[in-house]
């Protein structure tokens, strides 16, 4: 049950370093910050790293930060893999949109505005979700030429980038 999925995680997460956990606790806590920043997104963009890696890409780069000009903020690109003078931008998001109010279409916009500045006219921009995202977003990132990778389809990462390598 969901139990015994969370206590497994818990468990790993102590053997990891990365929860302090009493044995047989049904609670932990984050050993630090960096391990709170993990869980609570670097995970999947690590993961999607690594799914680059696995497809023999040479230059997938996580994490990757673009100085703001002037006032402009700084920008973190989560996923960008260059294949055959092509540009891949993968958004790694774990948020429940249900409880941010106005969050899902923010993200779209902020997807868009980092996409149009790497991109280029062949590049392809998508948005890994860890969580189902609403239609909202959904609706939003169709017309901004977003591909949608919905939690079901985190296993297969692998496979798609193979196929966009293929185009």
């Amino acid at each position: 049950g969901a139990w015994g999925d969370f206590e497994k995680l818990l468990v790993r997460g102590n053997a990891l370093g990365l929860v302090e956990r009493q044995k047989g606790s049904k609670s932990g806590r984050f050993a630090n910050l960096e391990s709170a920043r993990y869980f609570s997104g670097i995970w999947l963009e690590e993961y999607a790293w690594l799914c680059a890696g696995d497809n023999s890409l040479l230059d997938a780069r996580m994490g990757v930060h673009r100085a703001g000009l002037g006032d402009e903020e700084i920008n973190e690109f989560d996923l960008l893999v260059a294949h055959a003078n092509q540009l891949l931008y993968v958004e790694c998001k774990t948020a429940n949109y249900q409880w941010q109010i106005g969050k899902a279409n923010q993200d779209a916009y902020k997807i868009d505005s980092l996409s149009r500045l790497t991109r280029g006219l062949f590049g392809a921009t998508w948005l890994l979700s860890a969580i189902e995202p609403p239609q909202e977003l959904l609706d939003r990132v169709r017309e901004l030429r977003i591909r949608v990778l919905g939690p079901q389809e985190i296993p297969n990462l692998g496979s798609h980038i193979a196929q966009w390598m293929k185009c």
